[in-house]
């Protein structure tokens, strides 16, 4: 492998494209309830698919993340933590500053984009929602005060920095038992989750504690680090993995997940699914137009343009549209 070699992964576009479009649907279907398009009822199987698109782009953020600190290492010898740090900074700030300036320094001041139905506890608590947000913490903003008009969105943002804050550090630690780590941190956040339903009812803004948690979802991203490092390692495992029945098998287990709505076990699926095409390059054959996958998580800001854009089809204009799922 040669040092100016990038790592590259052509089938995670196809598996952007699906995580894009059950955001899509989820966030369109949830602007038609706040405005009063439709029929004002937002269906169990609509709520899933948002979640789950969203588990799914933090499972290839993993696998992505993992796979490039691991390429790194491979041909450094190490991993630059400092490096890393400042490439996700110069990645995701500017468009994320010039989300927070949008959201609370215009939009919040135009009465007409007020969202219906949907509470605002931006302009008594400015400051503190403000701050929290240029410390890279919207998850926590999220777990306080709920979802907010038109950044709602950003708390995935926190989750992912957050996440990679530990990562290279995790991984430069503990070098010889790193699917024990990945595997590790799954049963950390699903105990810490359970300890906290049973246990921590009474505990001081347990509620708060509670919904940053379940939030923070770094069970997924370790998830696509655990098929990162079976990737490098060129495990046994992979054999299974890429056998036509799995395939089968999960392509199965993806469709009646989608409609259970557990994000666990639909990311882990899906991961499946992703390993027996790179296997066998079906991208080659069978593929969207490349463009439509490269999305990241992060620049899914671009809703905001929607969002402004969906008043102008409310009822309060006479105007009734519906689309249908």
């Amino acid at each position: 492998m040669t040092r100016n070699r990038k790592l590259y992964f052509p089938n995670l576009n196809g598996l952007r494209c699906i995580a894009a479009c059950f955001v899509i649907i989820n966030h369109t279907e949830q602007f038609k309830y706040f405005y009063g398009i439709g029929d004002g009822v937002l269906s169990p199987s609509v709520k899933n698919i948002g979640k789950l698109g969203v588990m799914l782009f933090f499972v290839l953020s993993g696998f992505l993340i993992t796979s490039l600190l691991l390429s790194e290492e491979r041909i450094f010898g190490t991993i630059h933590t400092k490096k890393f740090y400042i490439r996700r900074l110069l990645r995701i700030t500017p468009l994320y500053l010039l989300l927070i300036f949008l959201v609370f320094f215009v939009i919040q001041h135009v009465s007409f984009l007020e969202i219906p139905r949907m509470r605002n506890p931006i302009e008594e608590n400015f400051t503190t929602i403000v701050v929290l947000h240029l410390f890279f913490l919207p998850n926590l903003t999220t777990a306080i005060y709920g979802f907010l008009p038109y950044i709602a969105q950003a708390w995935s943002i926190g989750t992912e920095e957050q996440s990679y804050l530990l990562w290279p550090l995790l991984l430069k630690r503990c070098k010889k038992n790193r699917l024990i780590l990945m595997a590790g941190i799954i049963l950390f956040y699903v105990l810490i989750r359970i300890v906290l339903k049973l246990f921590f009812l009474t505990v001081p803004h347990y509620e708060i504690i509670a919904k940053f948690w379940r939030h923070f979802n770094i069970d997924a991203i370790a998830t696509g680090g655990i098929f990162a490092v079976l990737l490098f390692k060129k495990h046994r495992i992979l054999k299974f993995v890429v056998h036509q029945k799995t395939f089968y098998i999960t392509l199965t287990g993806v469709s009646i997940l989608l409609l259970s709505g557990h994000r666990s076990l639909f990311s882990l699926s899906c991961l499946f699914r992703f390993i027996w095409y790179y296997h066998y390059q079906f991208s080659s054959k069978y593929t969207l137009k490349k463009s439509a996958g490269r999305i990241d998580a992060s620049l899914f800001r671009p809703n905001l343009i929607r969002n402004i854009y969906v008043p102008f089809y409310s009822n309060d204009f006479g105007t009734h549209v519906s689309i249908e799922i």
